[in-house]
């Protein structure tokens, strides 16, 4: 039985007071661990789908949750398994993130997760998973996130020896580099870029994934820790992360690469080209442009559109040889020019997209 077959089957409509509007009454009036256990299931239904025509996520169930993270957390009571309903809850859901954000519980969250605060594995994930929710779609919550974060406390988060919190970290950043203005102000004070690069190389898979992810959106091309990045070796880890087994980290490292191809600055544009090139090759981009998974194969054209967009490089010159070129990668360009449409003399609509 599916998820929302078995949601809907214990959520009837008909009756008096059906289960959900009792787990909702549980929330407000039960012991602290039976609110916390009717938050989880009535975020399960929501989550599975199910919709109760009394109760609504915006204004009953999200502000219940709220409230019971707040009041443990004043009680001095280990609200981690509330930080990870609030993440669950909140996860994908703008009008959602910016309720949270409203509701004053950034504070909670950012005080967690610092180093002169003694907290669990499960409480500094928890919180870290909980922003990173918040801040996913809403720019409201980021900024509301921002504001109270010491990104300190995140560079602790990116080293911390629990894989578990390392990857909550990586998904928090993730999160926040998809604010073009973070992009240009917060993460360039930040420091974050060493640690980022490091975490390409993590010895956890969903660590890795996460960091590529959270790359793509740091190399962007207004972004100024682009250079930083580059200058840390960023071409290299991510040439190394399309060499992957995993399908994710493989198409994270090459939507990077696009993304860092796209309008390189002039008037380094044919260096930087010629960095990617000589580290990826042409015979491993064609490999990629015919990956098993078709989402590897539209950022590897992506990727190619991108290198060939600008006059300012010679594609033949960093193929070293025509006969490589033709070889390898002269019917790609062609199906290039069909992928992307081409605009006077070779300049191909190019490819950029945040993670």
């Amino acid at each position: 039985m599916s998820n929302k077959v078995c949601a809907a089957t214990v959520t009837p409509n008909d009756v008096e007071q059906s289960l959900p509007e009792y787990f909702l009454a549980l929330t407000r009036d039960g012991l602290p661990d039976v609110k916390i256990g009717a938050a989880q299931c009535l975020t399960n239904l929501y989550r599975a789908g199910v919709e109760h025509p009394r109760i609504s996520a915006v204004g009953q169930l999200l502000p219940a949750v709220l409230k019971i993270v707040k009041d443990d957390a004043a009680s001095g009571r280990c609200p981690a398994h509330g930080f990870r309903i609030v993440a669950r809850l909140v996860e994908d859901d703008e009008r959602l993130q910016q309720i949270a954000a409203n509701f004053g519980i950034t504070e909670i969250l950012v005080k967690r997760i610092g180093p002169e605060v003694e907290s669990s594995v499960e409480i500094r994930d928890g919180a870290l998973l909980a922003l990173a929710a918040m801040a996913s779609k809403s720019e409201t919550a980021r900024k509301a996130v921002v504001k109270h974060a010491q990104w300190s406390h995140i560079l602790v988060g990116l080293q911390d020896p629990s894989a578990q919190v390392r990857r909550a970290a990586t998904k928090f950043v993730l999160s926040i580099s998809r604010s073009v203005r973070i992009l240009r102000t917060a993460l360039v004070e930040s420091s974050l870029a060493d640690p980022l690069c490091k975490m390409l190389e993590d010895n956890d898979l969903e660590v890795r994934v996460h960091a590529a992810a959270a790359m793509c959106n740091v190399v962007m091309e207004f972004s100024p820790v682009k250079k930083m990045a580059m200058d840390l070796g960023v071409i290299q880890k991510l040439v190394i992360g399309t060499r992957a087994p995993e399908g994710d980290f493989r198409l994270n490292c090459i939507w990077g690469l696009k993304n860092l191809l796209f309008e390189a600055d002039s008037p380094n544009a044919s260096v930087t080209k010629s960095r990617v090139m000589d580290a990826i090759g042409w015979s491993h981009l064609r490999i990629l442009i015919n990956d098993e998974a078709i989402s590897v194969q539209e950022q590897a054209l992506g990727t190619l559109r991108n290198l060939v967009s600008s006059l300012t490089f010679s594609v033949a010159r960093t193929a070293q040889n025509s006969h490589l070129w033709n070889r390898c990668m002269g019917p790609w360009l062609t199906l290039t020019i069909l992928y992307g449409g081409a605009v006077g003399k070779c300049r191909f609509t190019r490819s950029c997209e945040t993670r």
